[in-house]
């Protein structure tokens, strides 16, 4: 009699052994599981090119900065004013300092500014000197602001000229006088010295060329005393 127990005990242990929750499964073999997919993240859009500015617009911008040798607000057609245009160093705002014969009218530039008084001055003598809005010619010689013309073509020149202490007629004092002068060519004004309470306003139009000078000079009408003078002028456009 055959024996049929063996076969059917193999067959319950193989039948156990696949439902077993332990049994392996087809990953335990080793078999890496693949990494997922990570998309790459998409280019950036490059960014819009920006525009240089041109000269034109670089141009209007500098014209809204406020000229520092010009008084605030100033009138469009003002190209020089010699109370805000005055410095400390020649050739500033387009200005120089100096002296002048009152023969010969050479011009003669200051050698330097006193710092500490913020007037140019002869270092050998008080006097002559040009401060902001005062002046003071020396003996024989007239004190002079140079004004570099930068544009050729007509101008206006307005000068306010006064003594600084108008009680000094007939004291000591006897006046100064003024003289305009475009290179070479003196501009005709009047009158031609003051004294005392007097004033001197001029407004007349030159023409100079570029570069060519435009020199204000104050001079002594004979002596020096009390020669101290209030002086500003403005050089502008002449509008159409």
């Amino acid at each position: 009699m055959m024996n049929h127990a063996r076969p059917l005990v193999v067959l319950v242990a193989l039948v156990a052994a696949c439902s077993s929750p332990y049994a392996a499964s087809p990953f335990d073999a080793g078999v890496a599981e693949p990494a997922p997919t990570v998309p790459s993240p998409s280019p950036s859009p490059p960014d819009a090119a920006v525009a240089a500015p041109s000269d034109a617009a670089l141009e209007a911008d500098v014209r809204k900065l406020p000229d520092p040798c010009l008084p605030p607000n100033p009138d469009p057609l003002l190209l020089a004013d010699t109370v805000a245009g005055f410095r400390e160093r020649q050739g500033e705002c387009g200005w120089q300092y100096g002296t002048a014969d009152v023969t010969t009218h050479m011009f003669k530039p200051f050698a330097g500014a006193d710092a500490s008084l913020h007037i140019w001055v002869d270092p050998g003598f008080g006097f002559p000197q040009i401060a902001a809005g005062t002046e003071h010619p020396g003996g024989g010689t007239r004190v002079v602001r140079r004004w570099t013309s930068t544009v050729t073509g007509r101008l206006r020149v307005q000068v306010k000229l006064a003594i600084g202490d108008p009680t000094s007629n007939g004291i000591a004092g006897d006046g100064v006088d003024f003289v305009l002068t475009v290179g070479s060519t003196v501009i005709p004004t009047s009158p031609a010295f003051i004294t005392g309470a007097q004033q001197l306003m001029v407004d007349v139009n030159i023409d100079p060329s570029k570069d060519q000078p435009v020199d204000f000079a104050v001079g002594p009408n004979g002596n020096t005393s009390y020669d101290s003078v209030l002086f500003s002028a403005t050089i502008s456009k002449v509008g159409p």
